[in-house]
């Protein structure tokens, strides 16, 4: 993997933010935090244009000390999905991110993420529409927005609504479906959606290496509502008790998609035998097995060490009983709900772009904004990059 430091000289991020509340660079971007720990408003950059080399250093730069960026539009751009594509490419290619494993291989378009359990835009299967899988209040009005594929199981939910088909009697014997994560199961009454992601995760852990960053494009936003918040977790390490640091350095997780997206195999146990999207279902069980992850991570570029778990991907801790690995998950999962470690990004225009570094952040999306109108990004994943743990040995 390249070098994705900075070739600029560092900038003085906390002398800056003290004295003129952002940093400048020459190539003409302004980077403003949003909170002294995490998170920076971006202007002085279009993202519909093709970035040079100065600009992605700036952004790279930025990145790696606020973890997460909002390149705010004003309203004065809407990437489509070629330029969208085209930013993503050039993170990844500027960070030297490669498909070189068997199974990025498998999951990537166009040298980007390919997720299999959630639906893709027709063409782009890189690209996941948010609003596909949201639902409840106005997000009707998305419904025919979108040209999408892979969405068997999700239409095959719809249209079962308050009567599920009954599985079929052997479904038990031939596969066994895990009980949901953090994800759906974390809605409640008074959320005027359902979007799957109100619960603090990373993204994809089910991957051997999981997505290095993600960037979001905002496509159809309500007037207020639909905030995003994300946590620093390598500062939520560092607020452990030494003595629980030490102690989660050592062990490693087992992050597994039956876990998160249990939808597929209920689905597939659904069907008669042989049928095609059960055998489709068999393969994705094949190809995607359970992922074995530090439970420390170490970042590839930084080194700094971070809670790498969530409640939404992790099935349990491993080498620990089942109590210990419910009693750590709950202390781990609880810190990235701490303010202090947050910022909370506020989605202002269409045309805002969002940046954030996965290999060290939590994010929730907050599922306030129902009654007020629907709300669709298009997100994007850049493929992934060996795991380590606290010592340097690659893991994932």
């Amino acid at each position: 993997m390249a070098d994705q430091s900075r070739t600029l000289p560092e900038p003085d991020w906390e002398a800056n933010a003290a004295q003129h509340g952002r940093t400048e660079f020459p190539c003409g971007i302004t980077v403003e935090p949003v909170t002294p720990l995490i998170g920076a408003d971006v202007t002085g950059i279009d993202p519909t244009a093709r970035l040079d080399d100065a600009q992605l250093d700036a952004l790279s730069a930025a990145l790696l000390r606020y973890k997460v960026l909002m390149i705010r539009s004003g309203g004065r751009w809407l990437m489509d999905v070629g330029e969208h594509t085209r930013l993503c490419q050039q993170l990844s290619g500027h960070w030297g991110i490669r498909a070189d494993t068997p199974q990025k291989r498998l999951n990537a378009s166009e040298g980007l993420t390919v997720h299999p359990f959630l639906p893709w835009r027709r063409g782009h299967r890189h690209i996941w529409p948010t609003g596909s899988v949201t639902g409840g209040g106005q997000q009707y009005r998305l419904r025919d927005s979108e040209d999408i594929e892979n969405f068997e199981p999700f239409a095959a939910q719809k249209d079962r609504g308050a009567a599920p088909k009954p599985a079929r009697r052997d479904a038990g014997r031939r596969r066994s479906a895990f009980r949901p994560g953090s994800f759906g199961s974390a809605a409640l009454a008074q959320d005027s959606v359902n979007n799957g992601a109100n619960a603090f995760h990373f993204d994809d852990g089910f991957f051997h290496q999981p997505p290095s960053a993600v960037v979001l494009n905002a496509l159809v936003l309500p007037r207020v509502g639909g905030d995003t918040l994300f946590a620093d977790m390598g500062a939520a390490f560092r607020g452990l008790h030494p003595a629980l640091q030490e102690r989660a350095i050592s062990l490693t997780q087992t992050m597994d998609w039956r876990h998160t997206f249990p939808i597929w195999e209920a689905e597939a146990a659904r069907r008669d035998a042989g049928d095609p999207f059960a055998l489709h279902v068999e393969q994705l069980i094949h190809d995607y097995p359970p992922s074995t992850q530090p439970l420390i991570r170490k970042h590839p570029v930084t080194g700094e060490l971070s809670i790498y778990s969530n409640l939404g991907f992790t099935r349990h801790i491993n080498d620990v009983s089942a109590h210990e690995s419910r009693e750590l998950m709950g202390i781990l999962s609880r810190m990235a709900e701490r303010p202090e470690y947050q910022v909370r990004l506020r989605w202002r225009d269409v045309g805002d772009v969002c940046i954030y570094d996965n290999r060290i952040t939590n994010h929730y999306a907050v599922a306030d904004y129902g009654k007020v109108g629907p709300r669709a990004l298009h997100h994007v994943a850049l493929l992934g990059e060996p795991t380590e743990d606290a010592d340097g040995r690659v893991i994932g």
